[in-house]
């Protein structure tokens, strides 16, 4: 029977010279597969339609320092790959038109080519994509609260995107008049365009070729592993110059059937879900800002301390996944619930940072965790209170956009 899109994208792939031991898999939650592409069974969409996350999976065990991929530098698909295309030659004639659009208008119109060499990678990839970039204003509203940085960076990319299609939509016009037998205008739709603009903002990562040069690129079959904090591969973006390839090798073990991960870099929730449209729980790169203030009683004492060992009231925050607190946060805190007697103790000591980093007293240090309670239960409310809504929209995404 006709094969799954990843089992034809790894089909292609083989034929171009990649080597690999990972294979296509569906995976429940935990990290087990379900069931394998490679198999004939067919793997789930981004959305997880058929039971599970799509992924890839080794069929032996890997053992740290094992290569489980190598892909020939010649099937990254990068801006030069755009520019060096019949298209791109056309569109290179137009002085205006920079590096990033001339690519977007490129992947546009090659996805829709049949006949495109690497239509294999185009079938495989989502029909549409769940990033901050396309969600309603309700969606984006309910998982990145109004006013916060990630929030103003969604505004931001959506408005240079709406921006840069307005900007293209005569190039769009131009092509289609000049090239009617192959463009159509359908090609080159506001949808169109969103989904070439996420595609290179999830999947492209940034390779360093032997010329020194970093270029963003696309990378067949590699982008169906997927992110985790625990990654089983850290280094995957350089190619290697004497043999010209592009290799995976893993840093820690692997079990065969067990899904293995990359790392997209150290990323909170809030920057998953606006770059790739999905959230990780228990994230460690999670972060919340905390709004730490100086009690009245002795406020000059309790600065001059805080000076004194080089500590700062803003920018505190509160990690995820476990981590337990950062110890400038507990030694913020412990001086804001130090007694007066303790003050001024502090005062008189020269090693002040050290003190602060182990617990003042017994009572001290429960007023201390005390205040971080009550100041992160009045962050969270004041961020339902923004949002309109008690639940989790991160808790609720998708691990995978794969």
């Amino acid at each position: 029977g006709e094969l799954a899109p990843e089992s034809a994208l790894l089909k292609w792939a083989r034929s171009k010279g990649m080597s690999s031991c990972l294979v296509p898999a569906t995976f429940r939650m935990g990290g087990s597969s379900s069931s394998s592409s490679a198999t004939g069974s067919g793997a789930a969409g981004e959305d997880g339609s058929s039971g599970g996350l799509r992924g890839l999976m080794p069929d032996r065990e890997v053992a740290p320092g094992d290569v489980v991929l190598t892909l020939p530098s010649s099937l990254l698909i990068s801006y030069d790959t755009a520019r060096d295309s019949d298209l791109g030659k056309a569109l290179q004639r137009i002085p205006s038109l920079d590096p990033e659009s001339l690519a977007l208008i490129w992947t546009m119109a090659e996805r829709c080519d049949a006949e495109s060499e690497m239509a294999p990678y185009w079938a495989s990839l989502p029909s549409s994509f769940s990033t901050g970039l396309s969600a309603g204003e309700e969606v984006v509203g309910r998982a990145l609260p109004p006013g916060t940085a990630v929030h103003q960076e969604v505004a931001r990319a959506r408005e240079h995107m709406a921006t840069q299609f307005q900007a293209l939509s005569p190039v769009f016009e131009a092509l289609c008049k000049a090239y009617s037998a192959h463009l159509q205008p359908h090609m080159f739709t506001w949808e169109a365009f969103l989904w070439a603009a996420e595609l290179w903002y999830a999947y492209a990562i940034q390779v360093q070729f032997p010329d020194g040069v970093v270029r963003p690129c696309l990378v067949p079959y590699v982008g169906l592993i997927n992110h985790s904090p625990h990654p089983h591969v850290v280094h995957f973006s350089r190619v290697d110059p004497e043999s010209g390839c592009l290799r995976l090798r893993a840093f820690r073990s692997c079990a065969a059937g067990r899904q293995l991960f990359i790392s997209y870099g150290p990323l909170p929730n809030p920057k998953l879900l606006l770059f790739y449209g999905f959230s990780v729980p228990h994230n460690p790169f999670d972060a919340a800002p905390l709004m730490l203030a100086l009690p009245d009683g002795q406020r000059p004492a309790r600065q001059s301390i805080l000076q004194a060992a080089g500590l700062d009231l803003a920018g505190q925050r509160v990690r995820g996944g476990g981590r337990g607190l950062p110890p400038d946060l507990l030694a913020c805190v412990r001086l804001l619930a130090a007694s007066k007697k303790e003050v001024q103790g502090l005062q008189k000591r020269k090693g002040v940072a050290a003190e602060l980093r182990a617990p003042l007293s017994k009572d001290t240090e429960r007023a201390a965790l005390q205040l971080l309670r009550d100041t992160l239960a009045r962050e969270l409310r004041a961020m339902q209170g923004e949002t309109g809504s008690t639940g989790s929209a991160a808790g609720q995404a998708t691990q995978s956009s794969a």
